[in-house]
């Protein structure tokens, strides 16, 4: 087992642990009963041992196993989280030119806050890459599980197109295999790995049921929207950003090879995205599940049941998009969705939405 001391993508004053026992996922009613059993007491027999060991150095050495850095340009910006250290020891002595930017660890964040999705925080690394002329540049959140790159003209990748992008290079070796993405990904990414012979297979959002998931089918890959990558054809299946940046970056020098071009290249080939942000509408935690149950009736009601998913809220897929409205992990709030083939088609999506949620007694002015 293992236990992480870590915030998450939260403010500085937040703290917290990510446990792993007998090496799956430990959430939910797990934390749960080990809180019941904490609170009865315990008491131990004898004391146990404790002893320091560093596997920093090991760990870079597997970072970089198997990964070819070619010769490209790179910008890396840490924004002075724990990843920091850990970049600085990787691009040592590699190939091409890397570039790393607030790798001192400093958790009151003082040049920006670590959201590697967040397109504000992306602004200096976008900056360095313009003027230094870089292939891309890759960012992470203050605990390293969340990755975020952008492109040579300063495109954002969301997370569920990075994972659509790795996954070209593993369907090549694992012919049909399954691919996972959160309930919040674009049709754009399932097609991706459908037009590559993979299987996309949408699951719940949360690292942890992704990792579980993950295990259970035996996935080479699995990605969220919010950056978290899996990759197991390799690894370990679990997030590890630091190790999705090198697959990343291997996988673009294959790519340059076989004269395939690069992430920009790849970018422009998609076809034109019509696609809301990640859309955050307060609603109280003792109030949203309830509120996503009314939903799911309601859409249920009007709608084809082939039509929608109910693994984590409610998506509704149609021939001209998709919506979705489920519950957040984190905080007081139902997060949206929306994405159409064309301009109206999108609008259709939020107008549908914003009808069931003011039936189901919810206030929404749309994105």
């Amino acid at each position: 087992g293992a236990i992480q001391v870590t915030g998450s993508h939260n403010p500085p004053d937040y703290n917290g642990f990510k446990i792993v026992s007998d090496h799956q996922s430990y959430f939910g009613e797990d934390i749960q009963n080990l809180g019941r059993t904490c609170a009865r007491g315990l008491s131990f027999a004898s004391a146990g041992t404790s002893e320091q060991v560093s596997v920093f150095d090991s760990y870079i050495d597997r970072l970089r196993q198997n990964i070819d850095f070619g010769e490209f340009s790179v910008v890396w910006d840490t924004g002075n989280g724990a990843a920091g250290p850990a970049v600085d020891a990787l691009v040592k002595g590699v190939s091409g030119t890397h570039k790393t930017l607030f790798t001192d660890i400093d958790g009151r964040f003082p040049n920006h806050h670590p959201n590697p999705v967040d397109p504000g925080t992306l602004k200096l690394l976008n900056e360095q890459v313009h003027s230094a002329g870089a292939e891309c540049g890759i960012g992470f959140d203050g605990d390293g599980d969340r990755i975020g790159v952008i492109d040579k003209t300063g495109r954002q990748v969301s997370g569920d197109l990075l994972t659509a992008f790795l996954s070209l290079d593993i369907l090549d070796r694992h012919k049909g295999a399954e691919i996972l993405f959160d309930v919040k990904s674009s049709s754009t990414a399932l097609d991706i790995v459908r037009c590559a012979g993979g299987k996309p297979h949408l699951w719940r959002t949360g690292h942890s049921h992704m990792k579980k998931r993950l295990k259970e089918l035996g996935a080479p890959l699995a990605g969220e929207m919010s950056g978290h990558i899996f990759i197991a054809d390799d690894f370990y299946g679990f997030d590890d950003a630091l190790y999705a940046a090198c697959r990343f970056l291997s996988q673009l020098t294959h790519m340059k090879q076989k004269g395939n071009g690069g992430l920009t290249d790849f970018l422009d080939q998609l076809p034109p995205s019509f696609t809301t942000p990640e859309c955050h509408i307060y609603c109280p935690d003792n109030e949203k599940f309830n509120v996503v149950k009314r939903l799911s009736q309601q859409m249920s009601a009007v709608m084809p049941a082939e039509q929608i998913n109910l693994i984590d809220g409610v998506r509704l897929t149609t021939p001209s998009g998709w919506c979705l409205i489920r519950a957040s992990n984190t905080e007081p709030a139902l997060v949206a969705r929306a994405q159409g083939e064309n301009e109206s088609a999108l609008d259709n999506m939020i107008d549908f939405l914003n009808t069931q949620l003011k039936t189901a007694g919810i206030s929404w002015d749309g994105p």
